[in-house]
């Protein structure tokens, strides 16, 4: 067996908890303990991670702390701290990582080859691909490695570089990848809840294990996405989502939904999660796998709407159809011109504040979170 198939960093050994939306949907009485939803450390304030480009979409690398204006719904903020991260690569800076992960969970099966063409076609020429991992999401929601990144412990980016890049094959590996894990028994599609319970906490699995890895990071999540509201009219009970630190309540079962039944509102686990990302110095990248022309529904609760607000909570983007291989080739490009700013923790309101990121210095766009949550402990 090969070692692209062995180094799965625990991540297939970890079980996903669906047992969850078991319950749900069988009806059970299983009751779940309160757990501490996400919260801003009033010593650490809010974390915001920024990219600078010029007007030609490149990296800008020589920003200062007095180039950057923070408002936070409207009001001018002071930095408190301030860091370069990737910008200013030095010896001991490590260098940016980029994870791709194939989501064929949450994905078309019938536009599964053609969206392996916009993965090879995005890395096959990369010149050096240290740094960069590729995993599969399977449709039994397990985290399958096609180039995994080095297990804790190990030295990431560092040593002797290979003199061909691991993407010059890339279009074997992840051909091999999918043929492995085609046969797994797939996901119940009549059961939205089974798919966005798995999918997040699959997500929270790929989180914690590559918040190991030293500085700034991107994840791209090649998927059509999943519902953060899924549908439950027959009764429903709060979620479990487990990290590597405990578990706590990502979904809570609620009214308030968009026909009037009983569903499970995933809004908890999206705080917690985008936290958890800028915390790590990670972006999460959406590129949403559709059939050319398609234009999905963006309604709140929504697939399209779950990956609007990841994108929004930590300063990334989300890319449609066939800009694929966009993003993942700008996400690896746009990582150079990365900053890390923090400003003072506000008054924790339970609400959602707007933030608008701007810079002084004439020509540069500078793309960061949208918004955060003032969230109680």
């Amino acid at each position: 067996m090969l070692d692209w198939q062995r180094m799965n960093i625990k991540l297939l050994s970890k079980p996903i908890l669906v047992l969850a939306l078991a319950a749900c949907t069988l009806g059970a009485q299983a009751q779940f303990p309160d757990a501490p939803s996400a919260k801003i450390s009033p010593t650490k304030g809010v974390i915001l991670n920024i990219t600078a480009l010029d007007g030609h979409g490149d990296p800008v690398t020589d920003l200062a702390r007095d180039d950057f204006q923070i408002f936070d719904d409207g009001k001018r903020q002071t930095i408190a701290s301030f860091q370069a991260g990737a910008a200013k690569p030095v010896a001991e800076t490590p260098p940016p990582s980029t994870l791709i992960l194939f989501d064929l969970l949450n994905s078309n099966a019938i536009n599964r080859d053609y969206t392996s063409t916009f993965i090879v076609h995005a890395l096959e020429p990369l010149e050096t691909a240290d740094n960069v991992y590729l995993y599969l999401l399977t449709n039994r929601g397990e985290v399958f490695p096609v180039h995994p990144f080095p297990l804790t412990g190990t030295t990431v980016g560092g040593g002797t570089r290979a003199t061909t890049p691991w993407t010059r094959q890339v279009h074997p590996l992840l051909d091999q990848a999918i043929q492995k894990v085609y046969g797994f028994r797939p996901a119940d599609d009549r059961d939205p809840g089974y798919r966005s319970a798995t999918t997040f906490q699959a997500l929270s699995m790929v989180q914690d294990a590559f918040a190991a890895i030293p500085g700034s990071k991107t994840i791209v999540w090649i998927t059509s996405g999943v519902s953060n509201w899924p549908d439950y009219p027959h009764g429903c009970k709060d979620t479990m989502i487990t990290e590597g630190s405990g578990s706590y309540v990502g979904g809570k079962c609620t009214s308030n939904c968009r026909r009037l039944m009983k569903c499970i509102d995933y809004e908890p686990f999206l705080q917690h999660f985008t936290g958890e990302l800028n915390q790590s110095n990670t972006l999460l990248y959406a590129a949403e796998d559709l059939p050319v022309g398609a234009m999905p529904p963006t309604d709140h609760g929504t697939a399209a709407d779950t990956l609007r607000q990841l994108a929004d909570l930590t300063g990334g983007r989300v890319f449609l159809g066939t800009n694929m291989d966009k993003a993942i080739t700008e996400a690896i490009k746009n990582a150079r011109g990365r900053y890390q700013v923090t400003i003072a923790a506000p008054a924790l309101d339970s609400k959602h504040h707007k933030l608008r990121v701007a810079c002084a210095r004439k020509g540069v766009k500078v793309d960061g979170p949208r918004g955060y949550w003032a969230t109680q402990p």
